[in-house]
């Protein structure tokens, strides 16, 4: 996980349930970026993600959430228990140029596959890198979690 291009957190699991993650930033500047990198491993199954949320801390409450399509739901058509790759996400961006298809959105798989929030999740590393890139408006010098 990375915010302006610095490293926030490596996270890696074997389990088999969602598990949720908060971090606390502090904006430097007018945008802020939030990236997530799946690593290769070739499994064709890598860091699952869902539900993710930028908000802004004003006296310890939540703002509303900044990340647009943070729970991957948009920009395709996908039916029930079926997987997609796709080269847009809308607000989703890559910086890796090495596949065509980097986005591999999954719509519940199976009982053992459920979305963390709603119907549909993104995998990284689907067999190669992959990153899903979104930058946010923030204001210099406030918190974020």
């Amino acid at each position: 996980v990375e915010v302006d291009g610095a490293s926030i957190a490596t996270l890696s699991s074997s389990s088999d349930v969602w598990e949720k993650n908060e971090f606390r930033v502090r904006a430097t500047s007018s945008t802020m970026t939030v990236s997530f990198e799946g690593t290769g491993t070739g499994t064709l199954r890598g860091g699952l993600i869902d539900n993710v949320r930028v908000h802004k801390l004003v006296n310890e409450f939540y703002s509303e959430n900044l990340v647009q399509n943070g729970s991957f739901e948009e920009q395709h058509n996908l039916s029930e228990n079926t997987f997609g790759h796709y080269s847009n996400l809308g607000p989703w961006k890559t910086d890796l140029s090495t596949t065509q298809y980097p986005f591999k959105i999954v719509q519940q798989l199976s009982l053992f596959l459920l979305p963390f929030d709603r119907n549909k999740f993104l995998v990284l590393d689907t067999g190669h890198n992959s990153s899903a890139i979104q930058t946010i408006v923030t204001t210099a010098n406030k918190q974020y979690e």
